[in-house]
C-alpha cells in the first residue's frame, strides 16, 4: 500500500532545519530563542491549521541540527592564542596546527 507523505510535516521539519543552521552557525544564538518564539506565535499557528506535533517537530529538527552544526562557529571563532593552546578543547588544538577542517569532519 503506498502510503503519501505529509507535506506540512515536511515543511515543518525543513523549517526546524534550516532553524537549526541559523543557531548552530551564529554564535550568540540558541534553539531556545527559537523555541520561545515558537511559543509566542503558537496560538497564531494553531489558529493556520499547524498540530502541536508539527511545532514539536520544528524544535526537535532543529535541536538536532544545530548539534552538528554548533562545531564549526566553536572551532573557527573561538580559536585561542599561543599561550592558552594547551587549555583548549582538542578542536581547537587541530586548528592551531592547520587541521580545521579535519576537527569539523571529527565532530560530525
Amino acid at each position: 500500500m503506498l502510503e503519501f507523505i505529509d507535506t506540512t510535516l515536511a515543511f515543518c521539519v525543513a523549517l526546524g532545519f534550516a532553524l537549526g543552521i541559523i543557531s548552530g552557525l551564529t554564535p550568540g544564538l540558541h534553539l531556545n530563542n527559537f523555541a520561545s518564539m515558537l511559543l509566542a506565535i503558537s496560538p497564531q499557528l494553531i489558529l493556520l491549521g499547524l498540530t502541536p506535533f508539527q511545532m514539536a517537530s520544528i524544535i526537535l529538527a532543529a535541536s538536532i541540527s544545530q548539534t552538528f552544526f554548533d562545531a564549526i562557529p566553536a572551532i573557527f571563532l573561538g580559536a585561542p592564542d599561543s599561550e592558552t593552546a594547551l587549555s583548549v578543547l582538542p578542536g581547537q588544538r587541530l586548528m592551531l596546527e592547520g587541521r580545521g577542517i579535519e576537527a569539523v569532519r571529527l565532530s560530525a
